[in-house]
């Protein structure tokens, strides 16, 4: 059994929920400051994971760890766009029989990709604080502010 992904410190301490029975007691030297996204990607899911991929790092969360998950959610999220993009041409296509007489309609085959893609994107999102309401569950500590747009350091 494997049971959920552990939660690091760092974000433990954003959230609010840092409380010695629950830390792990990771040190910070495995924390993220330089990363470069997959050359698997395409244009643009490497500009999206360049983009996620600095807010964790202003955030001072991303570790070895997240990196799948980056790629994963990177992927999907344009997976996202593209179902968006084909499905302007129509949820529905009709099937017409040798004569042209309508038989029935069929659903975009993007639809599924959409449906799919959504719940990926939504639930990886979630975990690292992209959507609203996971967003607000994130505090910087007092003292301690987010690494400003100057201190962002992303490789191409």
């Amino acid at each position: 059994m494997k049971g959920r992904k552990a939660i690091p410190d760092a974000l433990k301490s954003l959230r609010g929920t840092n409380q010695p029975v629950r830390m792990r007691g990771e040190n910070n030297s495995s924390i993220i400051l330089k990363v470069s996204a997959p050359p698997e990607l395409n244009t643009r899911a490497k500009k999206i994971y360049r983009e996620k991929a600095n807010q964790l790092i202003a955030l001072k969360i991303l570790t070895p760890a997240d990196l799948d998950q980056l790629l994963i959610y990177s992927s999907s999220f344009d997976m996202l766009l593209e179902s968006i993009e084909k499905l302007k041409e129509g949820k529905f296509k009709s099937v017409h029989d040798d004569d042209g007489k309508l038989i029935r309609f069929v659903e975009n085959p993007y639809f599924k990709i959409y449906r799919d893609m959504t719940v990926i994107v939504n639930k990886i999102g979630g975990e690292y604080g992209f959507s609203p309401v996971s967003r607000q569950k994130l505090s910087i500590p007092k003292g301690e502010k987010p690494a400003s747009e100057e201190d962002l350091i992303f490789n191409s």
